[in-house]
């Protein structure tokens, strides 16, 4: 998936706003990208505070999650260009134009007809010439992934919404509550472990770099009590993800009598015990009925069948992740007690792990709120080494120069005084004088305390400069005090004496 043009003609500040998404004049530049960032596709957002990078990816947001059913309520005509997995077709273009939605795949345009969901049909008259929501959607992106903060974001839809949930969003502020990271993130927390314990050595090597390591043990939760009335839906061909061709293949190769016979063993006490342990209240001394103990690694490592029983049983409902630990040197961390950067950081990663998918579109805003900046100079190399085999497009905004150098001008966009431009210098691996002062302006605007300095340099006595240079670390602001102290005759300035 690779987002390459969009108009807006008349949304919020921006009238007649064209942006390309890549600059692809430099091929070598693309197979540089290419070898460092494998599958994924960045384009990242940057300016100052109010210059519209949530509006741009709120609006995107909109597009996908009202193409179904509301096109009146995308909130200007647009046009929209993307490409899918290169194998699958060329340019898909989107555009709305007085109202109407239009579709062009293959070089055929078309009208979209709209859904309605209260009587389950389309409006208007299907012909050649229109093309209704579930013949296009091969053609539009697997999903629209959204971490955000902001309200202009569409909402996530009602439990009894009806049509395709496309867009899949996790507001942050959610996080900051004790139990916000929801039950939504059980699949990735999974897909998470299974890659740091099995899959790829270099996620374990980054976090250890960091810092910490991650628990084999896990909180969870077994709603087991009603699985009589839906055992067999939750198990319809799970065979299928064992590789085999039918029950009784599966049956037959696992030394099992029959389907119910394998059902029964899996939901019972008998089978679970093997892996959970009762958890015991430290105040009350007594059994804690909502949460268990489960050896993630021990489970994985049992029968053959046991991943792909828990990823059915967490899709269907019926398991919950409700805690996960890190171990920092000989201490355990839960959740609750990690750091709000660590806790924000991490669960934004599981919740992206389990939506993900190849032609996913991914919205990021600010991924770098409350992280050091070790944990910030990461970011990209955690991106790579947890989504790079999937073909995705990454949309992040982001306010900080140890992220914003680690990428190509190709993938950067600057809003500045209404316009979106690709940046005029090259920003990868530059320093952070130069990024702030090219894409930041107001970064040179002097504070109140470095405009006290320089006054002081320009007022204050040798032995009042000589204590200041003694406070001041390395600077412009010190080399500003070094040429003063040189003006005045100190015959000992170069040795900080």
């Amino acid at each position: 998936m690779i987002l390459k043009y969009l108009y807006i003609k008349n949304y919020k500040k921006f009238k007649n706003i064209e942006i390309e998404f890549y600059d692809n004049k430099n091929e070598d530049n693309i197979e540089l990208m290419s070898r460092i960032y494998g599958n994924i596709n960045f384009t990242v957002f940057v300016g100052e505070n109010g210059v519209g990078k949530t509006t741009i990816l709120s609006f995107i947001a909109h597009v996908f999650g009202k193409l179904q059913r509301f096109h009146n309520r995308i909130p200007s005509d647009f046009k929209m260009i993307y490409q899918l997995d290169e194998n699958k077709c060329d340019d898909i273009i989107i555009e709305k134009i007085e109202e109407k939605i239009f579709f062009t795949v293959d070089g055929m345009r078309r009208l979209l007809l709209e859904f309605d969901g209260r009587t389950r049909t389309y409006i208007g008259k299907n012909c050649e010439q229109t093309v209704t929501y579930d013949e296009i959607k091969k053609h539009l992106p697997t999903n629209v992934i959204v971490s955000c903060f902001d309200v202009d974001y569409p909402s996530d839809y009602s439990w009894n919404y009806i049509g395709d949930r496309m867009i899949k969003i996790k507001p942050i502020d959610k996080m900051y509550k004790k139990t916000g990271f929801g039950m939504d993130i059980s699949q990735g927390i999974i897909e998470f472990l299974q890659k740091y314990f099995y899959e790829n050595n270099k996620l374990e090597e980054f976090f250890i770099s960091l810092g910490f390591e991650f628990s084999e043990e896990l909180y969870i939760f077994r709603n087991f009590i009603l699985y009589d009335n839906y055992s067999h839906e939750i198990f319809e061909n799970f065979y299928e993800e064992e590789g085999f061709n039918s029950w009784e293949e599966f049956l037959k190769d696992k030394n099992f009598k029959c389907e119910d016979d394998f059902i029964n063993y899996v939901m019972s006490e008998e089978f679970w015990s093997e892996y959970c342990e009762d958890i015991i209240d430290d105040k009350s001394n007594t059994k804690t009925y909502s949460n268990e103990k489960f050896n993630f690694k021990k489970f994985v490592e049992g029968n053959s069948f046991n991943t792909s029983l828990l990823y059915r049983l967490i899709l269907n409902d019926k398991l919950y992740i409700n805690e996960f630990f890190i171990k920092k040197g000989s201490k355990i961390i839960s959740l609750n007690k990690m750091s709000t950067g660590e806790k924000i950081f991490l669960c934004r990663v599981f919740f992206v792990l389990s939506k993900i998918e190849d032609d996913s579109l991914i919205i990021l805003e600010e991924p770098e709120v409350h992280l050091n900046y070790s944990w910030i100079k990461q970011l990209i190399t955690v991106i790579k080494i947890l989504f790079d085999e999937y073909k995705t497009h990454f949309l992040i905004s982001t306010h900080n120069n140890a992220f914003i150098n680690m990428l190509f001008t190709q993938n950067i966009l600057v809003l500045e005084d209404d316009t979106i431009r690709h940046p005029n210098f090259n920003t990868f691996l530059a320093n952070e004088r130069e990024i702030n002062g090219k894409l930041f302006k107001n970064s040179n605007v002097k504070n109140i305390i470095e405009k006290e300095i320089l006054s002081m340099i320009d007022t204050a006595t040798k032995e009042e400069l000589e204590h200041i240079m003694s406070n001041m670390g390395e600077s412009y602001f010190r080399y500003m005090l070094f040429r003063r102290l040189n003006e005045i005759g100190d015959k000992d300035v170069e040795s900080d004496k």
